[in-house]
């Protein structure tokens, strides 16, 4: 009767180390995939604001060409105004040609660098409309 009990409590242990294993492995496989996942998002996330941000920044950019034209700054300044339904955009600036500061529209919710506003021709990155 001893190796009969000592059989059974042998296959009950090789059965819960081999259930512990499947789920073991399985909980990985769902853990990696979910970090796949989560990634996958934040890039698609990532791409799809890079688009629109750039689209808006060439549709402003066609719109305040007649602005810079007749250096109408009040014009401009209510173009960038447009921007306040976007909370993803933290400042906006319009340069003229010679690449002075023309127009600038700022959100206050969005921590905006301090140093790099005093500088008007800081960190310009220009968005050229074909």
């Amino acid at each position: 009767m001893n190796a009969t009990n000592s059989r059974t409590t042998g296959s009950r242990t090789i059965a819960n180390k081999l259930r512990t294993m499947v789920m073991l492995i399985s909980g990985m496989a769902l853990g990696l995939v979910t970090v796949a996942f989560i990634i996958g998002q934040a890039i698609i996330y990532h791409d799809a604001l890079v688009s629109r941000v750039q689209s808006m920044a060439q549709i402003i950019g066609i719109n305040s060409s007649a602005a810079l034209s007749f250096d109408d700054r009040d014009t401009a300044a209510t173009l960038l105004t447009a921007l306040k339904g976007e909370e993803d955009i933290g400042q906006a600036t319009i340069y003229n040609e010679q690449g002075k500061l023309f127009a600038r529209y700022s959100n206050a919710l969005v921590m905006i660098d301090k140093p790099a506003l005093a500088n008007d021709d800081a960190h310009i990155m220009p968005v050229y409309i074909r």
